[in-house]
């Protein structure tokens, strides 16, 4: 199990590794706020799919995710109803994984050390490059 020491450990070793290879890093911390509830149904049930859900699999979690509502009650006193369009369940056993599943390939796009804040970076002897560089992560996450 990683937790966010590991993460930072991680960095932190990188940065010094650079450091002394005389190369620049440039580094961008993101917080997702309400990281569960930006999750893309569609984008997600894809990511599925190229895992191998398929079938009624796939036809299972596209019913557990899509045409779902949400309500409050409180006391016995319940808000109007509303359609859920993005996000994951929280407080389920599948929340969790599912937003790990549709945030796992990041690294492939973009540097970057994956823990609940994602972390990305850009390594240059040009600080020129490096800014590019980072602007161009920055837009693959879009």
């Amino acid at each position: 199990m990683h937790s966010t020491i590991d993460a930072f450990s991680k960095f932190y070793a990188h940065v010094l590794a650079t450091l002394e290879s005389n190369l620049i890093t440039l580094a961008v911390c993101l917080g997702l706020s309400k990281a569960f509830d930006t999750i893309d149904h569609n984008i997600l049930l894809k990511k599925l799919n190229c895992y191998g859900a398929r079938g009624v699999a796939l036809e299972w979690f596209r019913n557990y995710l899509i045409n779902g509502s949400k309500l409050v009650s409180y006391h016995h006193i319940h808000s109007a109803s509303h359609s859920v369009t993005c996000g994951v369940p929280q407080g389920s056993v599948l929340g969790p994984l599912l937003f790990i599943i549709c945030t796992n390939d990041i690294p492939h796009a973009v540097t970057c050390i994956l823990f609940a804040d994602e972390t990305i970076y850009c390594i240059s002897q040009n600080p020129n490059e490096l800014q590019r560089n980072t602007e161009n992560d920055m837009r693959a996450l879009t």
